[in-house]
């Protein structure tokens, strides 16, 4: 038996699925280890292997793919532990980074941080004005060389830059997304004198115009570099010890999977949630769902991103902690709202708040018994009568419920408030952080909910989901079959993808040729990245985007186009119309102006391609009697109910065309399923959840 296979390293857990050759997915899930990730990717997978009554060395032996996700880039640049980095720069920019945008005193900041804010405080620089050194050379806007690179600059910078202990060089002229030349000859002396040094280019990163933002997410490129770079050889190297014969495949911001060694590090950072987005957009192929709400509430963060017929949504100027970046990656906005988000009150208001922080896995929750005393919604949860202490990740971890109630009493003494009151006042609270977050994404960009359906993972999100989107219109819930491990999923389910840019500003209108020449070459690119893959020509699934906007406006529309091996003048002649209207689609009937002229700033290829397919087939249903799955009832509290006895069910047992009617609790190995008092669930032919209110 073959196996793919998916390993997603998140915050508190790490997660793998197995599939095999019939469909059939086998998940393991184990505590992150922050000493050494490695450990907890085969503690993961270790588990699985034990389900299919194989060893880990099988089970890596008939490994025909594995993909990973991690989040080392993330954590460096959240704790601010990244390397020590040197740049070089153009003489005279040596404050871009410094001086950064005025924007950027809120980038990242919420609308009530915002509200509230004092005072306006710029995010601290990643490299100090002490590590930047200039350097006598210059290019212009049209790429024209006007200074020649002082190659004697680049070695005196670089050697006194690594006498001070810089682990990294990123490289950052200005204007070289239009001239490579001088950053690529810089990057060469740099290898040259160091070989060991970790160095990056800004026309290699992001060759795009925007200096700041170009030259920021560069700085993060060589910030997670080297840290990136040793965990991904230590954890290749580990899973080759272990048997595994493929190169391992790393999962991008952007959504695509390649080669861990042919990955930017900045491309990993906030690739954690891709794996859940990719999982659902596969998932609403195979049922029919084109419109999805994908939500994501694991043990840290709560995120949430749209899947708009039939594609995911893109985010050209992402925000990384405080700083706007220019790599383009699956439009995902996060909070901190998970089972480790820490419920805490405020002693001089009297009143509760609900995270942003997390007790992560180490101490993790009160109830985890590892030395953790700040309640959290796991204990919420657990006090609530929601989650069984004795079943948690199936029984392979037992809880401590006192100490759950110990730490709540704590917050119930400050409010003066009996424990369970405190327990369900943090669950209103942070169900309705999410569902403030749901409108964000929708309603408050003028996306109608109730064309949408909500797919619901990660470990805690099934004990939220009922909550989530009812008030606001969606049509219903779903909640995968693999709902807890669904990022490890759709790591395992990807398809290789790759992403590229070419920056070449011009006014309309153009000729075919320089249209066939941008878009040619990414073209063959992105054709040529995909075979190396694996991919056949006939799976490569290829989209062309460009740059536009309004001669003398700042800010850019990316625009769709059809593929073509060959573009005619009329394509070209016809860029100007289709701009016009996707202005207006995006703005509104009568905001085009083309009379300001039209300009192309740059290009953008994105091409997929499945290798090996997942097409599992749904098993017959069968009656809507659950009473196979029926193990007990215990009390839960419900709003308005107060607690109730509640049935209890075991989703193993559970089969395909089962109904169970609320108030009812659904144990899945690795995650509960709330179901309320007015609310139906339903397993479809892949036991997936149809959660829906029978009140309409």
């Amino acid at each position: 038996m073959q196996y793919k296979i998916g390993v997603d390293t998140g915050g508190t857990f790490t997660d793998a699925v197995v599939l095999d050759e019939d469909g059939n997915i086998t998940t393991g899930k184990h505590l992150t280890t922050y000493h050494d990730f490695s450990e907890g990717v085969g503690n993961s997978l270790a588990v699985a292997a034990e389900k299919l009554s194989i060893s880990l060395e099988q089970l890596l032996g008939n490994c025909v793919a594995f993909a990973y996700g991690t989040t080392i880039g993330t954590n460096a640049i959240a704790t601010r532990t990244g390397a020590k980095v040197g740049m070089l720069t153009t003489k005279g920019a040596r404050d871009t980074i410094h001086i950064a945008r005025g924007l950027s005193r809120w980038t990242g900041l919420s609308e009530a941080e915002t509200k509230h804010m004092a005072t306006t405080i710029k995010p601290a620089p990643l490299v100090p004005k002490k590590l930047i050194r200039e350097i006598r050379e210059r290019v212009d806007y049209s790429g024209s060389e006007v200074v020649q690179i002082n190659e004697d600059d680049v070695r005196a910078a670089v050697a006194e830059l690594v006498e001070q202990g810089v682990e990294s060089i990123a490289v950052c002229f200005l204007w070289s997304f239009t001239n490579r030349a001088h950053e690529l000859r810089a990057k060469e002396i740099v290898q040259e004198l160091y070989p060991n040094l970790y160095s990056c280019t800004s026309c290699e990163v992001v060759p795009l115009e925007g200096e700041y933002e170009r030259f920021i997410t560069t700085v993060l490129d060589a910030y997670v570099g080297p840290a990136t770079l040793n965990y991904m050889k230590s954890v290749s190297g580990f899973l080759r010890e272990k048997g595994l014969k493929p190169r391992l495949l790393l999962m991008k911001a952007d959504g695509g999977i390649a080669y861990s060694d042919s990955v930017l590090p900045v491309a990993t950072v906030h690739s954690g949630p891709a794996g859940g987005v990719k999982a659902t957009r596969t998932f609403g192929r195979i049922l029919g769902y084109d419109n999805i709400i994908s939500t994501d509430v694991g043990g840290t963060t709560f995120d949430v991103s749209l899947i708009t017929r039939g594609k995911e949504t893109f985010n050209r100027e992402p925000r990384i902690e405080k700083f706007s970046t220019l790599y383009p990656t699956l439009d995902i906005v996060s909070i901190g709202a998970g089972g480790g988000t820490i419920v805490h009150a405020d002693q001089e208001l009297k009143t509760l708040h609900v995270g942003p922080q997390s007790a992560g896995s180490n101490p993790g929750p009160a109830c985890y018994g590892f030395g953790g005393e700040q309640p959290t919604m796991t204990d919420a949860a657990v006090i609530l009568g929601y989650i069984n202490p004795e079943y948690f990740n199936g029984g392979r971890m037992a809880l401590q419920p006192e100490r759950s109630r110990e730490a709540f009493n704590r917050v119930a003494a400050v409010l003066d408030m009996d424990v369970v009151e405190v327990a369900q006042g943090a669950y209103e609270i942070i169900n309705s952080h999410m569902s403030d977050l749901i409108m964000g994404m929708t309603v408050r960009r003028g996306v109608d909910i109730g064309n949408y359906v909500i797919f619901s993972f990660g470990g805690a999100g099934p004990v939220h989901v009922a909550y989530m989107g009812a008030t606001l219109g969606a049509k219903k819930s779903i909640i995968p079959a693999s709902s807890s491990v669904y990022s490890a999923l759709g790591l395992a389910t990807s398809p290789i993808g790759h992403t590229y840019i070419k920056y070449d500003y011009r006014t309309l209108p153009i000729t075919a040729q320089v249209l066939n020449n941008n878009i040619g070459e990414l073209h063959q690119r992105v054709k040529r990245e995909l075979a190396a893959g694996g991919v056949r020509p006939e799976d490569m699934d290829i989209q062309v985007s460009m740059d536009m906007k309004y001669l003398l406006q700042i800010n850019t529309v990316n625009m769709t186009i059809p593929l073509k091996d060959t573009y005619t003048e009329d394509d070209a002649a016809q860029l100007g119309n289709l701009f016009d209207q996707a202005y207006t689609d995006l703005y509104g009937t009568g905001a085009a102006y083309p009379e300001a002229g039209r300009v192309i700033s740059s290009y953008m290829i994105k091409g997929e391609g499945i290798v090996h397919d997942f097409a599992p087939s749904p098993a017959p249903l069968a009656g809507k009697d659950p009473g196979g799955g029926a193990k007990g009832s215990r009390q839960a509290y419900f709003k308005g109910d107060e607690f109730l006895e509640t049935p209890l069910f075991d989703f193993a047992k559970l089969l395909p065309g089962n109904e169970v009617n609320g108030p009812a609790i659904i144990e899945a190995d690795e995650t509960t399923i709330v179901v309320p008092p007015g609310y139906n669930a339903s397993l479809d032919g892949f036991k997936n959840i149809e959660l829906m209110s029978t009140e309409g």
